[in-house]
């Protein structure tokens, strides 16, 4: 979700919507960059989070030093229709939490089921 605040990088973008520029004579990840430039280098085992969940933005305001499992847990719950089908799954229905936390989604389940019987 793109806010207010966001401040979004004038570079190019890759298939997954993060922004590329060119630096030191290679294309790198635009929020890297600019988190390297004002807090020094990224500590190897964790990675860079965009708290806005926009991933074009650049404003060091929105992005956290997290580990791997941290953000994508961030991502699955920010995470509003089902991948597959778009789906909602702001509507509980919808939306089936197994024991181990992870989400899926209801309805594709239950069209599934409703072909297998068929």
């Amino acid at each position: 979700m793109i806010q207010p605040e966001c401040f979004e990088s004038f570079g190019w973008r890759n298939n997954d919507g993060y922004a590329l520029l060119r630096f030191d004579g290679r294309d790198q990840l635009a929020h890297r960059v600019a988190w390297v430039a004002e807090h020094g280098p990224i500590p190897s085992d964790l990675e860079i989070d965009h708290l806005c969940r926009n991933r074009a933005c650049v404003n060091v305001a929105h992005l956290e030093l997290v580990t791997h499992a941290e953000n994508m847990r961030r991502a699955s719950e920010s995470q509003t229709t089902c991948r597959k089908a778009g789906h909602d799954w702001t509507d509980p229905r919808n939306v089936y939490v197994r024991p181990n936390g992870r989400r899926y989604c209801a309805e594709c389940s239950r069209i599934a089921q409703r072909r297998r019987s068929q």
